[in-house]
């Protein structure tokens, strides 16, 4: 996996809401603008791969790592959907480069 996209992962696990993950909408507003900060970036975040980085290091389970991976698959796929922008600083794509 890539470095950036993994840090950027875990970020995203330590901002959600530990129990319902992505249900709420500013939770789900975070990943949206997180994947869009990435691709936007230049930085490809595979579905299956993230889902399992998830899971198997931040103790997702299933059914949430599947609502990442589709929301995932339509950032990339440049799908409209709702966001709340501001979630993230403007500097924290740098911030998840430099590690």
């Amino acid at each position: 996996m890539n470095p950036t996209a993994a840090r950027a992962l875990a970020s995203l696990d330590r901002r959600v809401n530990k129990r319902s993950k992505l249900v709420h909408p500013l939770d789900r507003s975070s990943a949206v603008e997180l994947f869009r900060i990435l691709r936007e970036n230049g930085v490809h975040c595979d579905p299956d791969e993230s889902a399992q980085f998830m899971m198997s290091e931040h103790g997702w389970q299933q059914k949430d790592a599947e609502k990442l991976k589709s929301l995932i698959t339509d950032v990339y796929l440049d799908k409209r959907l709702h966001c709340t922008k501001g979630r993230w600083a403007k500097d924290i794509f740098e911030t998840w480069k430099r590690g």
